[in-house]
């Protein structure tokens, strides 16, 4: 059995300050033997973004071998088989970080440049995309959507334009191709966001801000606001802030107004906060990159509420991890995914798995490529990508 890259103590409160709710931190299981199989190899360049709708229909999206420019995939094969989707109507993202499917109709959204808006619809399977009807951005920066339903659609970033110079929360969708800007009106970036309904839905975010406006080249990729990839080479830091602040706010009317629930720096933490996931109004799960000042380690929690955010405790803590997104399935299974890298040139990607409501996650990892999101279809199987030293992206898939 291949062995993990692993390193470091488990550590990250910087301060003895604690207004959360008092739990065990669980401590993930490393599962004895990887159940990922490679399903297709070096389908593009960097694919950040993976949606499945069943075992055969899945689309991918990121930065495409062909298309040098944002790129979105599809199969009907279980991702055996790849096509390029088409994109028109003057898509000059240089990436496409996050799709999210339902029924016929889509969204994909990432880095935009001026006055073109890095948000693409499609109305047909994901066949063809093209540009939202949003805003004239003068630059944008989605890492995150969300196609609730056919209708509903939801883009969690930031954005600059004439009149919000400064916006950031979540571009909201009622007709499934234009966009109205909510701003959350936090000190800090919006990142990451779900809504359980049209109406109903939490952002999280906090500095540094993503500000990546050539997050991709040929020679390397921003992958953290601190790590860049270098092609052939491995992970290099990035100089920026190691003090945090993260915040989780709430919506109940559709974006129009927010209620900070949570502050990371205010509850005695040096984190801020990535992929967020409710299953109702009840209970929900984030995930946080925190730094140690002690330890000198930075690495990942998975938070936990039961109250709808306004209260939260920690359910897992790990040095030397980097946690993007969790994804639930229901209130009692679901994933959450990212990657490790002790010494920032040996890197797996790192997938932890519930299925009793994060009391236990269980650990399973792929050496030498990067994992950004995964795709679950019920509780038995689920797709993910992987990006490595080569500047590929293979597709895996993970059976029970």
């Amino acid at each position: 059995m291949a062995r993990e890259r692993r390193g470091g103590k488990e550590g990250g409160r910087t301060t003895s300050t604690f207004l959360l709710a008092t739990a065990l931190v669980v401590l993930a299981m490393t599962v004895e033997g990887s159940k990922w199989d490679v399903v297709s190899k070096k389908v593009a360049t960097f694919l950040p973004g993976v949606a499945f709708s069943s075992a055969t229909e899945g689309w991918v999206s990121g930065f495409g071998f062909h298309t040098h420019g944002p790129s979105v995939l599809y199969t009907q094969d279980g991702g055996s088989h790849w096509n390029e989707s088409s994109i028109s109507g003057g898509l000059d993202s240089f990436v496409f970080m996050s799709i999210s499917m339902s029924g016929s109709n889509g969204l994909a959204a990432g880095f935009g440049l001026p006055t073109v808006p890095g948000i693409a619809v499609s109305s047909d399977s994901g066949l063809s995309w093209s540009k939202a009807s949003t805003a004239d951005f003068i630059e944008d920066t989605f890492l995150d959507v969300q196609a609730l339903d056919e209708k509903n659609m939801f883009a969690y970033g930031q954005w600059s334009d004439l009149f919000d110079r400064r916006g950031q929360g979540v571009q909201v969708s009622s007709d499934g191709s234009s966009f109205t800007s909510r701003n959350w009106a936090q000190a800090n970036g919006a990142r990451y966001g779900h809504f359980i309904n049209a109406t109903y839905g939490w952002v999280a975010g906090g500095n540094p801000f993503p500000l990546l406006p050539k997050p991709f080249s040929s020679e390397h990729v921003q992958i953290t606001p601190h790590l860049v990839l270098e092609r052939g080479v491995g992970l290099k830091k990035v100089e920026s802030s190691k003090e945090y602040e993260g915040v989780i706010a709430r919506t109940l009317d559709g974006g129009k107004n927010w209620k900070q629930l949570f502050n990371s720096t205010a509850s005695g933490y040096n984190c801020y906060f990535n992929g967020i996931h409710f299953t109702d109004d009840s209970n929900g799960w984030v995930a946080a990159h925190y730094y140690n000042s002690t330890s000198g380690h930075s690495g990942s929690y998975i938070f936990f509420t039961k109250d709808g955010g306004s209260s939260w405790s920690v359910q897992l803590q790990e040095d030397d991890l980097h946690l993007f997104r969790v994804r639930m399935v229901d209130a009692k299974n679901g994933w959450a995914v990212g990657f490790k890298s002790p010494d920032l040139v040996l890197f797996s990607a790192n997938f932890y798995r519930t299925s009793d409501g994060g009391k236990r996650w269980e650990k399973s990892y792929i050496n030498d490529v990067i994992a950004f999101d995964i795709a679950p279809v019920g509780t038995d199987l689920a797709f993910a990508t992987g990006f490595g030293f080569d500047f590929s992206s293979n597709v895996y898939k993970w059976t029970s």
